[in-house]
């Protein structure tokens, strides 16, 4: 079990043939990990704040927690990040 009760992503290597591009994101996962990439960026903007919000450090840790799950799944698919 992993941390929060999920479970460790666990991939098969071997699996690294790009045929046809399927190793680059799509324009749906491209966007997805911006939006991950963002709400992370503004998670420590907002914890490093002088004055931050009691809940930043919280924040900052789930932001980085769903960036790094979802790179981790795209990774294991084989795509290249």
């Amino acid at each position: 079990m992993g941390i929060n009760g999920g479970s460790y992503l666990r991939c098969n290597t071997s699996r690294k043939i790009d045929l046809m591009g399927e190793n680059e994101l799509t324009p749906f996962q491209s966007s997805q990990l911006q939006y991950l990439r963002t709400e992370v960026d503004r998670a420590e903007e907002d914890t490093y704040r002088s004055d931050p919000h009691p809940n930043a450090n919280n924040k900052l840790f789930y932001a980085r927690q769903e960036l790094k799950e979802f790179t981790s799944n795209l990774r294991c698919s084989g795509k290249n990040i």
